[in-house]
């Protein structure tokens, strides 16, 4: 029998929720993403990204409760609330 171990991978993330959807489109944007908002009766509830942009080289769309990471390679990913929580934690440095 082997023991195998992942390396541990450090992302910027933020989460969505309804107050903050402009402020996580202006980080990605800083970035270099440009995703797209999506409105429902100009409320805006969702960010769409390209898939040039996203790790899994698919379209994907972020919406509130998601998480969007940012790798150290340039993409982007995004991550229901329950999946972030059992494979981040909180890095401190």
């Amino acid at each position: 029998m082997a023991r195998y171990i992942t390396n541990p991978t450090v992302v910027d993330a933020m989460q969505l929720t309804e107050t903050n959807l402009q402020a996580v489109a202006e980080w990605c944007q800083q970035l270099g993403a440009t995703p797209e908002t999506q409105s429902y009766h100009f409320q805006p509830w969702a960010l769409n990204f390209d898939a040039e942009h996203m790790t899994s080289g698919q379209i994907d769309s972020a919406s509130e409760g998601d998480w969007v990471l940012h790798h150290e390679d340039g993409k982007f990913e995004v991550m229901n609330e329950n999946q972030f929580e059992i494979t981040y934690t909180e890095y401190r440095n």
